[in-house]
């Protein structure tokens, strides 16, 4: 019996937007904030890329929309407040909605400068398009010189130097 999983599937289950991803976005919440998440923070966290299941985003170049179920989750539990951090951690999302960016955002997006570089090494296994070390490189670069972005955007797959469309 062979099991065919999605790419957004494999990244949720194992990859770079498993719990260990999440963990990570809760350790970079308590160095960027000076405190760790309270309980619903925590839970927007563990299911904020939960999305993705399902979804080909490495194929496609697009991970649009992959906040909406999590923030559904989170909405039913939290109300607007949870809705609202977890779409604005990504930036294509909370732009099509017209919600702000959430304090999710940064945590998320600083997560990849304090990954180990075994855990992203691992990712490279389960998804080889993945940049790796090459990404972790370049938004702790952009991060040093005062831009904070460090999405996707800067590059996200190996072979690439930019891509809009994945954060």
């Amino acid at each position: 019996m062979e099991i065919n999983l999605r790419e957004g599937t494999k990244s949720w289950l194992f990859g770079c937007h498993s719990i260990v991803h999440s963990y990570y976005v809760w350790k970079a919440w308590k160095i960027l904030y000076g405190k760790y998440p309270n309980f619903m923070e925590t839970i927007c966290i563990l299911l904020h890329d939960i999305g993705y299941i399902g979804k080909d985003y490495l194929t496609n170049k697009s991970n649009k929309g992959h906040s909406y179920l999590g923030a559904k989750i989170t909405s039913w539990l939290f109300g607007i407040k949870g809705f609202n951090l977890v779409v604005g951690h990504s930036r294509a999302d909370s732009a099509t909605l017209g919600i702000p960016l959430s304090k999710l955002e940064a945590p998320d997006d600083y997560s990849w400068i304090i990954a180990a570089d075994w855990w992203l090494d691992f990712n490279k296994l389960i998804e080889p398009q993945l940049a790796g070390r090459i990404w972790k490189k370049k938004v702790k670069t952009n991060w040093s010189s005062g831009n904070r972005v460090g999405g996707m955007e800067l590059g996200f797959y190996g072979n690439e130097t930019k891509s809009n469309q994945c954060e």
